[in-house]
């Protein structure tokens, strides 16, 4: 019963991320404290759990959120304009996220 609270607000607290960027925690059963993530990387775990599974889904469904919302990515201070643009760094965050953060919060049980 516990397993599945926690995947439930777990997915409540995804889901938020979809239009804010206010909480950047999530819960590790393992550590018994919070983990930094960020929006974006709360948005691939979420993307992750509507079945997407490669980089470049991962970047199509956070660019759809973003693109909703009249938003760019950020990149060196400055906003990307162009859609391609932002796929193409949301790619790349993607690719950096499965390599080496997804290893870490599956470790610590904060992604499935």
């Amino acid at each position: 019963m516990d397993h599945l609270r926690r995947v439930h607000e777990s997915a409540y607290f995804l889901h938020k991320a979809r239009g804010s960027a206010d909480i950047s925690y999530l819960a590790s059963p393992v550590s018994g404290g919070g983990v930094v993530v960020g929006q974006f990387h709360q948005l691939f775990l979420l993307a992750l759990q509507e079945g997407k599974q490669t980089p470049a889904a991962l970047a199509q469904f956070v660019w759809d959120v973003l693109a909703q919302q009249n938003q760019r990515v950020m990149k060196d201070g400055a906003s990307i304009e162009s859609a391609e643009d932002n796929l193409a760094e949301l790619k790349r965050e993607a690719e950096q996220f499965e390599a080496r953060v997804l290893p870490v919060l599956k470790a610590l049980r904060v992604a499935p």
